[in-house]
């Protein structure tokens, strides 16, 4: 029985989780003043925590400490980065035919007292859940890569990449730490890591990831990889591993195909919150890329992926905050790449069209973050789904 009076700071998905959670249990939710625990929600900045005594912990920190009070608590392999988190841990739960829970969108509470139905769990992580972690300690833990973001609120780097380590920074010699070897501050971050580590690398890409079509881009291919190798953590066959990889489905949202139009593919990458994401995006594709991006100006470096614009990007049409610092540091280095200004998300879609040539793709990849225009990047590709699948009914009438 869960003797704790907890207390839930946040209204949103994972406050209603919670109490959900505790409803279930029958576990008294009180006051901040009057609980023994405090559950806050990942959205919710420490800044604005009440001042109080009492343990302030996440719902992943709280789920890890119910499942170690259990006689058979699940093996956990816990995935963070900057980019590529979702897409990692769904391909890991379909290689080793898993439940996936975190981040992803699916509570980790929701498999307390389920230990012997679910052995073992994918969780993903974001750096706000990791935030108000101490005891969490996965027997695997994946870190993909670290970049700028999030630094509104962690303000820097230094303090971002150390809320991530607490993926693993409580792990023992006898669990299992994998890294990425191509990333240098992923690299620094593991340096005095105690578990058994275990690198990746673009060199472990081999002509046979190529057969698998429902891979778009070499930084799927790098991600089935990761699979592959948890997989085998796992003590799981790899040729039955790697022939399951043939049926995974990518996310939504995620270099999502939409539709073709006039011999032009169009993709949704909605997910893509950060330049290094759309970079990851525009590098997935061989042909000439069309190149749609807006959100807020995060204040971020646009500097690598302006070049990578004027290397790869035909056209770039361009909305929303950053749509003036970016513009105009392409227009200034390339000024071959034609730069078109619109007001909305539907004038992007017709003039990304029209700017598009047969055989080239139109790519949405924001490159930042959505609160300016839309509700959350899944709204926004929601809309540019929509959007698209209007003009296409309009063309046909």
């Amino acid at each position: 029985m869960i003797r704790d009076k907890i207390a839930v700071l946040g209204s949103g998905v994972t406050a209603k989780s919670v109490l959900d959670f505790a409803n279930r249990c029958q576990i008294e939710v009180v006051s901040v003043t009057d609980a023994t625990l405090i559950i806050a929600s990942p959205g919710l900045n420490p800044d604005s925590y009440p001042e109080t005594t009492t343990p302030i912990i996440s719902d992943i920190e709280w789920a890890y400490r119910l499942f170690q009070a259990s006689e058979n608590p699940p093996k956990l392999i816990g995935v963070t980065g900057t980019n590529g988190k979702s897409t990692v841990t769904a391909m890991i739960s379909h290689v080793c035919d898993i439940p996936y829970a975190g981040n992803i969108g699916v509570p980790l509470l929701n498999y307390v007292g389920l230990e012997d139905e679910f052995p073992c769990i994918v969780v993903e992580l974001s750096s706000y859940q990791l935030e108000t972690c101490f005891d969490f300690r996965p027997d695997i833990a994946v870190i993909l890569n670290i970049s700028p973001d999030h630094l509104g609120r962690h303000k820097t780097m230094d303090a971002y990449s150390y809320e991530k380590k607490k993926c693993f920074i409580n792990q023992h010699s006898d669990d299992v730490l994998i890294f990425n070897a191509d990333d240098t501050r992923v690299v620094d971050m593991v340096r005095g890591a105690k578990a058994t580590k275990v690198s990746f690398s673009n060199k472990d890409i081999t002509d046979s990831f190529t057969l698998i079509k429902s891979l778009v881009g070499r930084h799927n291919y790098l991600n089935a990889s990761i699979a592959l190798t948890v997989a085998s953590y796992l003590n799981l066959d790899q040729d039955v591993a790697f022939r399951s990889l043939h049926s995974f489905k990518p996310l939504k949202h995620r270099l999502e195909f939409v539709c073709e139009v006039n011999g032009i593919n169009i993709y949704n990458d909605s997910k893509a919150t950060n330049p290094e994401s759309t970079m990851v995006g525009i590098h997935a594709f061989n042909e000439a890329v069309v190149l749609i991006c807006c959100g807020d100006d995060k204040g971020l470096a646009f500097d690598a992926l302006v070049d990578c614009i004027g290397r790869h990007v035909s056209s770039l049409i361009i909305f929303g905050g950053i749509a003036s610092r970016l513009g105009a540091m392409v227009s200034q280095s390339y000024p071959d790449c034609v730069v078109v200004y619109v007001e909305t998300l539907k004038d992007a879609i017709v003039q990304g069209i029209k700017q598009a040539n047969e055989k080239e793709v139109l790519l949405f990849s924001p490159a930042s973050s959505s609160f300016d225009c839309f509700n959350g990047y899944e709204d926004r590709g929601n809309q540019f789904v929509d959007g698209v699948n209007r003009y296409v009914e309009a063309a046909l009438v």
